[in-house]
């Protein structure tokens, strides 16, 4: 995968907008367009505060590694940019999530719980699956 795509994965996983990935990395919206584009690649300091605020591998980024987040076994715990700085898709949800019966709120509450679950254990099969391939091919790189 692409160091195009990775990004571009990671904001979209995240539930990010391409201006709260810049905010995040400290740059404009355009560049976060641009390195999803392919047209730039994000520089180190960008790439160091992703992985900062964001808990992801910056080799993984930089497609030099197959483990995406740093911290695999904390993947439940939100990051602490999540809590002091909620993107505004996450503000528009609250202030819908708000206007429901406490109940429906609840309900809602442990279905997004549970989706984020299942896509959390898609990703770890998805890595998995992708070690196990880099392993292999390794292996059979050595019996040649």
């Amino acid at each position: 995968m692409t160091i195009e795509l990775r990004i571009k994965q990671i904001r979209k996983d995240l539930g990010l907008t391409q201006t709260d990935l810049g905010n995040i990395a400290s740059v404009s919206k355009q560049a976060v367009s641009s390195w999803e584009r392919g047209v730039s690649e994000p520089e180190r300091d960008a790439v160091l505060k992703i992985q900062q605020k964001l808990h992801i591998n910056p080799n993984w980024i930089l497609g030099t590694s197959n483990q995406k987040l740093l911290n695999p076994g904390k993947v439940n715990e939100e990051p602490a940019e999540y809590k002091s700085h909620p993107s505004s898709k996450t503000m528009q949800a609250a202030k819908l999530l708000s206007k429901l019966p406490n109940r429906e709120q609840d309900e809602l509450i442990n279905y997004i719980k549970t989706r984020c679950q299942i896509i959390h254990a898609n990703q770890l099969s998805d890595q998995l699956a992708a070690n196990f391939i880099a392993e292999s091919s390794d292996q059979k790189n050595q019996t040649k």
